[in-house]
């Protein structure tokens, strides 16, 4: 998994160089390089046969540099892909937060950034995390596992009475309520039944939540179970 995001990673700085490198030329070559395809509608959608499937034909606008309606969400683009590209080539992340609050007055909401983000993402066809890009982590973690951070702390998920938030650099059972988690902690779940990690997304799970259950899957291959409602709307969240 290491090893594809890496792969990615570096597709997606050359992408955005060459973005950066066709937004700054001047003359006729800005014909044709000044313009972005965003999104226009969702990129996925649900069929009851087979789940949740993407959409290979959807339909996307184009945002010009030369056009007056498009020109500022051109400009913030260019912006987001410029900071993008520093956290890339610096090896640094940020969450989507640290970005807004960097540009408060450019963006104007948190919203407004995230829609950019998103579209940037399909734009390079990679996932936010390859661009650096974090967001603050939700869900929550329990039971007999420890793991290192990137800058060498360690982490006993057994030996905290709460949970520890799910983090988003490190070198079970799934649950979807909160409440059920907290419950079970406070019933010593993971010591009097059986030795296992669990696991809470507080709702529909974050994109640090849903890596970091990957990855217990990928390196230590353990059965994944989750504890939700029997309904479309908890089968979602899983």
């Amino acid at each position: 998994m290491e090893s594809l995001l890496q792969v990615a990673d570096l597709a997606a700085v050359e992408r955005l160089r060459t973005i950066l490198r066709a937004s700054v030329r001047t003359g006729t070559e800005v014909r044709g390089a000044g313009q972005q395809l965003v999104r226009a509608e969702p990129l996925g959608r649900f069929d009851d046969n087979v789940g949740l499937q993407m959409v290979s034909d959807c339909t996307v606008s184009k945002v010009r540099c030369e056009c007056s309606k498009s020109i500022h969400r051109f400009a913030l683009i260019l912006k987001t892909l410029s900071m993008i590209y520093k956290l890339v080539q610096s090896n640094t992340y940020a969450t989507k937060r640290d970005l807004y609050y960097n540009e408060t007055q450019l963006f104007g909401s948190q919203i407004i950034l995230d829609g950019i983000i998103n579209d940037i993402c399909c734009m390079l066809k990679v996932p936010r995390r390859c661009l650096h890009i974090l967001s603050t982590s939700k869900g929550c973690i329990a039971g007999d596992l420890c793991y290192t951070e990137e800058d060498g702390n360690r982490v006993n998920c057994a030996c905290n009475s709460t949970a520890v938030l799910v983090p988003s650099n490190v070198d079970g059972i799934k649950m979807e309520k909160d409440a059920t988690f907290q419950r079970l902690l406070d019933d010593d779940f993971c010591t009097n039944l059986f030795p296992c990690i669990i696991v809470t997304g507080k709702g529909v799970p974050d994109l640090n939540t849903r890596l970091m259950v990957r990855k217990l899957w990928d390196m230590l291959h353990i059965p994944v179970f989750a504890l939700m409602d029997a309904d479309p709307h908890g089968n979602y969240c899983f």
